[in-house]
């Protein structure tokens, strides 16, 4: 059996892709038996992350917490980080912070996806399948994810953002995006939270917002830096569009969304299932949570019906 982070293991790992080590020598230390895939190697598993970032803003912007074996809680520390003025005697009362931890339930959703090669390409020398299928699991899962971090209800999925229950909270109600009521999300937001704040759009409201001015004619977004009052703007295209009902913009501090993940990215291949199109299927899975773990560190905009 090897290390999981020894170069052995990457060896039979990927002969184990390439149809070398079909009995998968060596691997069990990285074996996940509930799906029976096995862990991506370390140095890959670097990659994969790093590709991950590229399809997925919030790799970028969230916390990421590993907690693999948990048994389905975390603490989390919700502290107001309070001082307090003392006197001369002995008796004076402190924030402790003792109340300030709490239990954070979370699960261990799985995603997954296959990925077809042809045989061909298995003993072709000239084609990386490593590069290939780590760039590839990366795309696919990095787009389902971004979009589950923004829309997803905690149900089968994390839950997103935008969820009802869970969520950010509503910092503006309005029938239009104003250059006012943009404004106004901005100042609903704390002081702590929006020293670090971004906000957070797709590509249809960031045009709106783009040409968007005063009764001066000043322009909210500048153009030199793409910021908004100062602030940072990503584009993520699974936020809504400014329709009615939707919540089209989100501004705050999204170190406060924890990305909770529970299990090595993990991998197998499937040699039978698509052996008459003489192609290999490969199955990979995640198993992470989601969660918004302090609401008003980030808020939203909220399209009246």
């Amino acid at each position: 059996m090897y290390h999981i982070n020894s170069t052995e293991y990457e060896r039979s790992f990927w002969d184990a892709m390439k149809r070398k080590n079909p009995t998968y020598n060596g691997l069990s230390q990285g074996r996940h038996r509930m799906t029976n895939s096995y862990a991506l190697p370390s140095a890959q598993s670097k990659q994969f992350m790093a590709a991950m970032r590229n399809e997925n803003v919030f790799r970028s912007l969230a916390a990421i917490v590993n907690a693999p074996g948990s048994d389905r809680t975390i603490f989390t520390c919700d502290a107001e980080d309070i001082a307090t003025w003392l006197g001369d005697g002995s008796l004076d009362t402190y924030h402790d912070g003792v109340d300030d931890f709490k239990k954070l339930p979370i699960h261990a959703h799985r995603l997954g996806t296959i990925i077809r090669i042809h045989e061909d390409f298995l003993t072709d020398t000239g084609f990386n399948i490593q590069r290939y299928l780590v760039d590839s699991f990366a795309k696919r899962m990095g787009r389902t994810e971004e979009d589950a971090f923004v829309n997803g209800d905690g149900k089968k999925t994390p839950t997103g953002i935008l969820a009802s229950e869970g969520g950010a909270e509503i910092g503006v109600t309005t029938t239009a995006i104003t250059y006012d009521n943009v404004i106004s999300l901005y100042f609903s937001v704390k002081k702590e939270y929006r020293k670090s704040g971004v906000w957070m759009m797709n590509d249809e409201t960031a045009l709106a917002l783009r040409t968007l001015k005063d009764a001066d004619g000043n322009y909210i977004w500048n153009h030199t830096n793409d910021t908004i009052l100062g602030r940072p703007v990503v584009i993520c295209n699974a936020m809504p569009n400014a329709d009615a009902g939707a919540k089209p913009i989100a501004f705050g501090d999204f170190s406060y969304y924890w990305i909770v993940q529970r299990v090595r990215f993990t991998a197998r291949i499937m040699e039978e299932l698509y052996a008459l199109h003489q192609q290999v299927g490969y199955l990979g899975y995640e198993h992470l949570d989601g969660k918004l773990i302090r609401p008003e560190a980030i808020k939203v905009i909220q399209i009246t019906e």
